[in-house]
């Protein structure tokens, strides 16, 4: 007689786990439409000639998705992701900037259902290697009174895709095409700023598997200041919306000036509100939970 106890569900539960591992790849493409992008503040262009860049790493551990009532809710399983970023941005001009971006993922997914369900769909599924590459426009438009600036930024699927119903990916195995007016004022000499994004992502086929994912809309309201010399706080509200899910994220952070024009940042992702889509439910969600960032940044001339 086996001493493991077997942990009972139903056929419907079976169901959607069944789902979760066919759609594994979408769901984590959807943890990566929110990589860290430009940390300073979004409407804001470089000098020319200066050069602006940053090393991000990621943390997160999840066993909760967001439902259609809008509710977190568990799934029998552990998700755990580590990512690097690399991010570079180079001002061509005073209003024009273009950028890059580069990752590095590790992830896993872990399957806590009964042995049973372990052989049917695989007790635990890895991945690692470079994610996609990203690359950004940013043209500035308006100066006073505000900062209006438009930027362009397109996905190119160049991370490893794969479609095996349990894999994990560090790529998402399709093209995305996103333009955001960002829109920004500084209340100097009191040490406080203000920026407002909103954009709208065309997101391709994926032709591996088939999968034709709906345009989404995406923004970020963010507030921040220095109340001492050297460290600079913010609060951030990001989030996505498309095809009746939507996903809200609360982001405070700290960033400590260095010598040298060097800064380090610390933050924390809490997801706060979301919906799967209320048509089709589980897996067309996101996952809740809280991602952990820590970054080194560098912003000076390219040429001394």
């Amino acid at each position: 007689m086996s001493l493991i106890k077997e942990i009972p569900y139903s056929d419907a539960q079976n169901g959607n786990l069944r789902s979760y591992f066919r759609m594994a790849p979408v769901l984590i493409a959807a943890l990566c439409i929110l990589a860290p992008q430009a940390a300073y503040a979004g409407a804001w262009t470089l000098e020319k000639g200066q050069v602006w860049s940053k090393i991000t790493g990621l943390y997160q551990a999840t066993d909760e998705h967001y439902n259609k009532d809008g509710e977190p809710s568990g799934i029998p399983a552990d998700y755990t992701s580590q990512e690097v970023y690399l991010d570079v941005y180079y001002g061509v001009t005073k209003r024009f900037d273009l950028g890059v971006q580069f990752a590095a993922i590790n992830r896993k997914f872990e399957n806590f259902t009964s042995n049973t369900h372990r052989e049917m769909f695989g007790y635990r599924a890895k991945e690692s290697g470079l994610g996609d590459i990203r690359v950004f426009g940013k043209v500035n438009l308006v100066h006073e009174p505000v900062v209006g600036t438009l930027m362009l930024g397109i996905k190119a699927p160049t991370g490893d895709f794969r479609a095996e119903p349990e894999a994990m990916s560090a790529g998402n195995g399709q093209w995305d095409v996103e333009v955001v007016a960002q829109i920004g004022k500084s209340y100097w000499p009191t040490p406080i700023y203000a920026n407002i994004d909103l954009g709208y992502r065309l997101r391709e086929t994926n032709e591996t598997i088939h999968h034709n994912p709906d345009d989404e809309l995406i923004y970020n309201v963010e507030i921040g200041g220095s109340p001492v010399e050297m460290l600079n706080v913010a609060l951030k509200l990001e989030g996505i919306s498309g095809a009746g899910r939507r996903v809200t994220y609360a982001i405070p952070t700290a960033i400590v000036s260095l010598p040298q024009g060097l800064a380090l940042e610390a933050a924390a992702r809490v997801s706060v509100l979301g919906r799967a889509d209320p048509s089709l439910g589980a897996p067309y969600t996101f996952f809740a939970g809280s991602t952990f960032l820590f970054g080194i940044s560098y912003t000076g001339s390219l040429m001394q």
